[in-house]
């Protein structure tokens, strides 16, 4: 059994963009990757149902047979990143014990913070943010919750950077490899602190390090002494 680490997609759904996080946090992580679609316009809108498919997404990861549920992380993207955050801030579950925001918008999270309720676990926060993308009373706001929780976090603002920076694939041109290599080292730093140790590569930014033929090829794979799983889902709750 492996740690993994659950890929929250952006606004636009899953694509080949997620499933090739996945494969790079476990070629070069050696952890699980799971990519879980959870996005949509009714979810987006309201904090609540979007928290419950991400808790839907870790109660599916913890019932896996090749997972360690004691080691669960979250990574969210855009949107996602957003909603990892709102799940930071509603107390979420004991079982997962990092999330990674990357350029989530902290302005929808601010509103949040104002009435979040002290932590009843201490999953360890990394705010990856374009220095572009929110206001500083945004930042502050979210900060002064976090601070007033006894959160552990770590926040990091890249100048010059907006939304939408480690996708590569943005239609936007927004991609920016200096930021997105930083905030997943910071994302890796934070990982090897949380779980047990596993084989590591070097970071790499190229999509083509990881190529992903289908869909059906990619469900499961063995890469040289470690298994990795690759998997996209869709979570409905009624």
């Amino acid at each position: 059994r492996r740690p993994v680490v659950i890929i929250v997609s952006d606004g636009t759904g899953q694509d080949q963009y997620e499933q090739q996080r996945a494969t790079q946090i476990a070629d070069e992580f050696g952890y699980l990757g799971f990519v879980a679609d959870v996005t949509g316009h009714e979810r987006m809108a309201n904090e609540t149902l979007f928290v419950s498919r991400i808790q839907a997404a870790v109660d599916f990861v913890k019932s896996h047979t090749a997972v360690d549920p004691a080691n669960i992380a979250i990574a969210g993207f855009g949107i996602g990143g957003t909603g990892a955050l709102y799940y930071a801030l509603t107390g979420g579950d004991g079982g997962v014990k990092a999330i990674t925001s990357f350029h989530g918008t902290l302005s929808r999270v601010a509103t949040v913070a104002a009435s979040a309720l002290p932590f009843n676990y201490t999953p360890q926060i990394l705010i990856e943010s374009g220095g572009d993308a929110d206001s500083m009373d945004d930042v502050i706001l979210l900060e002064n919750a976090l601070i007033s929780m006894a959160a552990d976090y770590e926040l990091s603002r890249y100048s010059g950077v907006g939304q939408a920076y480690t996708k590569w694939n943005d239609k936007e041109g927004r991609y920016n490899p200096h930021a997105s290599v930083r905030s997943f080292e910071a994302m890796a730093s934070v990982l090897r602190e949380v779980f047990p140790a596993m084989p590591l590569k070097s970071l790499t930014e190229s999509p083509t390090e990881s190529p992903i033929k289908s869909s059906t090829e990619s469900m499961l794979f063995s890469h040289k002494s470690f298994l990795i799983l690759i998997l996209s889902i869709h979570v409905f709750l009624s």
